[in-house]
């Protein structure tokens, strides 16, 4: 999963060390750690990842993304910044109603669509 990070990281302008990117690294004294929001064993500490990975629930995961990912949004002053957070948003919100229709299809996911609808309607 990380080389998929680091792939998006790259393909948004960002990821560090070449021509035009910010050097490799830990962040600017001052600027908030990315992997600590992320929830991961970064400079600023916190849990350790996961590495069950067999009964974990991908869309709360990306929920709790999303959750973070806003929360750094509201502490980041960089507008270029802001703006490569919310790509990488829309990213995470693909993966996850994508998750959400194979979790349905899995269940016979035909009627819950329906059923959503009628009860939206």
């Amino acid at each position: 999963m990380g080389a998929d990070i680091a792939g998006l990281l790259a393909s948004l302008g960002g990821g560090g060390g070449g021509p035009g990117g910010p050097p490799p690294g830990p962040p600017p004294s001052g600027g908030p750690d990315l992997g600590a929001l992320l929830g991961g064993a970064g400079a600023g500490g916190g849990p350790a990842p996961d590495q069950g990975g067999g009964d974990a629930d991908p869309v709360l995961i990306l929920t709790q993304m999303m959750d973070l990912a806003n929360k750094y949004g509201g502490v980041e002053r960089d507008e270029e910044d802001k703006l490569t957070m919310q790509k990488i948003m829309t990213m995470i919100q693909q993966l996850k109603a994508k998750d959400q229709a194979d979790q349905e299809a899995a269940l016979g996911g035909g009627n819950m669509r329906i059923m959503r609808k009628a009860g939206a309607a």
